[in-house]
């Protein structure tokens, strides 16, 4: 909807969507000649664009709560010849052409098509993060993560790799998992120049982790393919298996994120991480137990930590004025 004299009026879908990739501008473009269940997951593949493909019909059907059968129909409607290969379209179009102002300009849009009492922008997201939660649990391979936690342990050397926003990602891996085992580096946006001294260094024996989300960073994806040259394994974090950086990696832990807001939405990720750093403490508990007593001692020394406040010993004791008997 566009405002005028302080009323809503509805802008043409044509002018709103122009700007989107193409199947996503054919969603938008359509909303105006769908049945309510149709508008209904419309609306739920425009706000999250990157759950298209992600998740099988069932499992969108069932979000939306609307049938698999009014999936189809959609999809034939757009011009499709089925999910899969719509699916395909926008998973391809999100990893390279959804810039940051294209997010931005859809996510209003979409919110001023809802209604005239839209969710607020912080109830959307924790909506949205909720579910990218529940995805998570729901879709995670336990065996895998469990393998994974082997690779942390097993390999003489972790790197992890993040750049742009994953670079918070990657910074995070690097600290936790540094406190439950030794010789973890981090190459990183923040880490600037010194950070090829870990690649170089990367070879057999080292884990290597690629950390990326669309638009997936060419800095990144270079740093997988040096490495992998080198001999060494490729563990991906990233939003789905036919990722770039998935495409490099020996390993790889699809997490479901979105798309719709200007910031990428991390707390699947973050989720990820504390839970693959916790399954590593558990599972080795006695010499994460001795790294965690030199991690303390190293703190100490450095006093990372304040002291604890102490009493003014300079101040004289306070002493309680004796009772005085009143005359």
């Amino acid at each position: 909807m566009a405002r005028s004299g302080g009323k809503r009026t509805r802008s043409d879908p044509r002018d709103t969507f122009a700007f989107a990739p193409e199947p996503i501008r054919r969603i938008g473009e359509t909303l105006g000649d769908l049945t309510i269940k149709q508008k209904l997951l419309a609306r739920f593949m425009l706000q999250h664009p990157e759950k298209i493909g992600f998740l099988s019909i069932r499992d969108l059907a069932e979000q939306v709560g609307v049938s698999t059968a009014t999936v189809s129909r959609l999809c034939s409607q757009l011009g499709y010849s089925g999910y899969d290969e719509l699916g395909r379209e926008v998973q391809q179009s999100l990893q390279y052409e959804m810039s940051t102002p294209a997010r931005l300009r859809m996510l209003n849009d979409v919110a001023d098509q809802a209604g005239d009492a839209p969710q607020t922008a912080f109830d959307r997201v924790v909506d949205m993060e909720t579910q990218n939660l529940l995805l998570l649990r729901r879709m995670a391979d336990r065996d895998m993560l469990l393998g994974c936690v082997e690779e942390l342990h097993d390999a003489e050397c972790v790197l992890v790799v993040g750049s742009m926003g994953s670079t918070a990602l990657a910074e995070y891996f690097a600290y936790a998992l540094g406190k439950v085992r030794r010789s973890v580096r981090l190459a990183s946006s923040g880490t600037g120049s010194s950070d090829w001294l870990a690649i170089s260094n990367a070879a057999a024996g080292t884990l290597v982790i690629l950390i990326g989300f669309p638009r997936y960073q060419r800095r990144t994806i270079e740093i997988g393919q040096h490495a992998k040259a080198r001999g060494a394994r490729i563990l991906a974090v990233t939003d789905q298996e036919s990722s770039p950086l998935a495409r490099l990696a020996d390993l790889v832990i699809p997490v479901p994120i979105s798309l719709s807001t200007v910031v990428d939405s991390f707390a699947a990720p973050v989720v990820l991480i504390h839970g693959l750093v916790v399954e590593y403490g558990e599972r080795y508990r006695a010499e994460v137990q001795q790294h965690l007593l030199g991690f303390e001692q190293y703190t100490r020394d450095l006093s990372v930590w304040p002291e604890t406040p102490k009493r003014d010993s300079a101040l004289p004791p306070v002493t309680p004025e004796p009772n005085r008997t009143r005359r």
